[in-house]
């Protein structure tokens, strides 16, 4: 069995609002090995991007963070900001939603990809740009001396998209997260990104996890998947058994609504309601949930093992 890269025990994300704190994640746990992709899904709300943002150590001021995330033993959550920053596109890297929110418009690429390499690698100028020009390649990107001459408004969104991919892979990290990357994408460039993602894992990062709303996605490249719902885990399993044997209400209920080119007849089936206020009591899908229990109102769901490596979190214990 490969080797453990991350493990998140019982994690926390409380944000402040003007109504009192909002609980972005609770309870959250899960394990990533070497060589893995865990895609992570769920409406907007659910928690997948503060779990990113926590394990980066970039989550909002004022906000509260607990629990445990180790990465290769070596705990995350807690650590001074310094010692973060080192760790920030060497160890753990981030690809995010915006490739143009996410580069400095005043600066060529080459600068922001140099800067990197220099910071954690300690190479002089000749050599990093040697380097960059190489991981430019690496991502699909030919024409890298043209490309490391330009400014971000120069590349169209899918190199710009390219561009955040190779910073992040420029140090090799153990662990790359990847949020949303390719939602303001055509469905061609999303194609290529995706591809990428897949073919560079384990050469140029260690593991990795996809932050999703799009379960096709996840069918595509990933290996587990982890469902949430207002801030909690709802299941995790092997792709193809969470699609074949999704035992959740609320995976089902989402699986529900994809479209089917093998049964176009059947339509989309919409999850009723809106996603609602996270809460710390019950399981917070129950007032959308068609199967709700009268002890989801109130009682945590426990934890079910419904087979190796497939997890539950529900009151409806039975088959489904």
């Amino acid at each position: 069995m490969s080797e453990l890269l991350l493990e998140v025990e019982d994690l926390g994300v409380s944000l402040p609002t003007s109504s009192g704190q909002l609980h972005a994640v609770d309870s959250l746990g899960f394990s990533l090995r070497e060589g893995e992709l865990l895609g992570i899904v769920g409406e907007s709300g659910s928690g997948k991007t503060q779990t990113a943002l926590a394990l980066m150590g970039l989550t909002p001021a004022g906000s509260r963070v607990s629990g445990s995330a180790r990465l290769d033993g070596e705990e995350l959550i807690g650590r001074p900001e310094a010692e973060l920053n080192d760790l920030r596109g060497d160890r753990i890297a981030m690809v995010f939603q915006d490739p143009q929110a996410a580069l400095n418009p005043y600066l060529r690429i080459g600068v922001q990809l140099t800067e990197v390499l220099e910071q954690h690698r300690e190479l002089d100028a000749v050599t990093a740009a040697k380097r960059a020009t190489e991981m430019l390649q690496a991502v699909g990107l030919d024409d890298s001396e043209r490309c490391m001459r330009s400014y971000p408004h120069q590349l169209s969104g899918g190199m710009r998209q390219r561009v955040t991919i190779a910073i992040a892979l420029l140090c090799r990290p153990r662990l790359l997260i990847a949020d949303e990357p390719t939602t303001a994408l055509d469905v061609t460039v999303q194609a290529q990104i995706l591809g990428l993602l897949r073919v560079l894992k384990g050469s140029h990062y260690g593991a990795g996890l996809l932050i999703t709303h799009d379960l096709a996605v996840v069918a595509e490249i990933c290996d587990r998947v982890l469902v949430m719902y207002g801030g909690k885990p709802m299941e995790l399993a092997a792709v193809d058994r969470l699609f074949h044997n999704g035992h959740h209400p609320y995976t089902r209920a989402l699986l529900r609504s994809l479209p089917r080119l093998d049964r176009p007849e059947s339509g989309l089936v919409p999850i009723p309601g809106q996603p609602g206020r996270p809460t710390g009591a019950g399981c917070p899908f129950r007032p959308r949930c068609a199967e709700r229990l009268e002890q989801c109102a109130a009682v945590v769901p426990p934890r079910l093992d419904i087979a190796p490596g497939h997890l539950s979190y529900c009151h409806r214990s039975g088959p489904n």
